[in-house]
């Protein structure tokens, strides 16, 4: 359920729900249908954070690290990302990758330092996935254009996969295409892989087997399994890159090692252990 009246939101979050301390939140931080006010936001994604939600704990370790709504305390903020990293939460993962390797810090600029953004790009992505709330894809979609807009990979690459399956829109392969082009620029892994299957594959752009063979060689330290099985095939034809039949076994094998389906499958047809 979501609220169009303000004063029901604001009724239903003095009720504890979810879904309406996040709308509520989010009209503090951005200053929508209420003054902005991020006291008050800060409060509400502590509550949500308080339930485990991933992306409030991870927000919360934003506000804290930037001085957002409460003190700033950047040492306080490590706990709130801890556990939304455990939880899978993908900003937060980034986030303490790059407390410990500060020298690649790519993936934030240039709006990591906007905490309207860096909300809108969790509540978006919250509304994608239900993290803690109902997912609404035309809602997502919405909010989640100011976060890709302003930079964020992740955000970028989940708008391009909505254009690519037509969630919350019309399909636009092309769109896809560009978004996701522009969180591999950004250097986020799972948007390194499916760029080069879109140019393998001709989604959105010209087949282009050279850069779909460049990309997924980005992709393959990240051991996305994914990337494995279509380089073992790459290099097994010589598609984009010069055939080697022996190095596109052992890709396939790694891939097969890692549950992945296909490569189980070509191995079983080539005979090949794995």
């Amino acid at each position: 359920m979501f609220f169009n009246d303000i004063k029901r939101l604001q009724k239903e979050a003095a009720k504890e729900d979810p879904n309406a301390i996040w709308e509520l939140a989010w009209h503090h931080t951005w200053g929508q249908k209420l003054p902005q006010d991020p006291q008050k936001s800060f409060e509400l994604h502590h509550k949500l954070a308080d339930q485990n939600i991933p992306g409030a704990c991870y927000l919360v370790g934003e506000y804290y690290r930037l001085g957002y709504g409460t003190a700033k305390d950047p040492q306080k903020a490590i706990p709130y990302y801890e556990n939304a990293a455990e939880k899978n939460n993908e900003h937060a993962i980034y986030r303490l990758h790059m407390l410990d390797q500060p020298e690649n810090d790519r993936l934030f600029a240039p709006y990591e330092n906007d905490p309207v953004l860096v909300t809108a790009a969790v509540y978006s992505i919250a509304l994608c996935n239900g993290d803690g709330i109902l997912i609404h894809y035309p809602k997502a979609l919405k909010i989640m254009v100011l976060a890709a807009e302003a930079g964020d990979p992740i955000a970028q690459y989940i708008y391009g996969d909505m254009a690519c399956r037509g969630a919350g829109a019309n399909r636009s392969f092309i769109r896809a295409f560009i978004w996701t082009k522009k969180a591999a620029e950004a250097n986020y892994p799972p948007a390194i892989s499916t760029l080069a299957h879109y140019y393998f594959n001709g989604t959105g752009t010209l087949t282009n087997l050279q850069l779909a063979y460049e990309w997924l060689l980005k992709a393959e330290p990240y051991g996305d399994s994914d990337a494995l099985f279509d380089l073992g095939v790459i290099y097994y034809h010589g598609y984009g890159a010069p055939q080697d039949k022996t190095k596109g076994i052992e890709y396939l094998k790694t891939a097969a090692r890692a549950g992945h389906d296909r490569a189980i499958k070509s191995l079983k047809e080539l005979k090949q252990p794995y």
